[in-house]
């Protein structure tokens, strides 16, 4: 459970789950704490809540859209796929469903992008036992 967040590894489906919710939860809490901050500075004479949930309902899909969005383009980033075809699609996509959805649509495919291979991370990078470091004749 400690690589829940480490975007440069694959995840399992565990920890892919376990990123989508923690991801959604601070999602859902950054869009409403955004659009209260917005409310407050640029909209002060809203008094009643009716207003309050309009303006709520008009930024907290953008939020979201944004989120999702950076989140995706991080993980690709830091997975180096931007190479490759479907990461970019899931890039594109994520923002849409973030703005129809919310974070409940926008971070799933983020988290998709979480469990594809880490294109870094190849098993010739991984190998520590090569022959020129086992040579007992090898003098540096």
């Amino acid at each position: 459970m400690k690589n829940v967040f480490d975007l440069t590894n694959k995840k399992s489906v565990k920890e892919a789950f376990l990123f989508y919710i923690i991801t959604v939860i601070i999602c859902g809490v950054l869009a409403g704490v955004l659009s209260a901050i917005i409310a407050i500075i640029f909209y002060p004479d809203a008094k009643t809540f009716e207003e309050g949930r309009r303006i709520g309902m008009f930024y907290g899909p953008r939020i979201a859209m944004i989120y999702c969005f950076a989140f995706a383009l991080f993980a690709v980033i830091k997975k180096s796929l931007g190479t490759t075809i479907l990461p970019l699609l899931l890039v594109i996509i994520s923002p849409v469903l973030g703005f129809v959805f919310g974070g409940f649509g926008g971070m799933i495919p983020a988290t998709i992008i979480t469990t594809i291979e880490n294109k870094n991370l190849s098993p010739k990078n991984d190998e520590k036992n090569t022959q020129e470091d086992v040579n007992p004749n090898k003098i540096d």
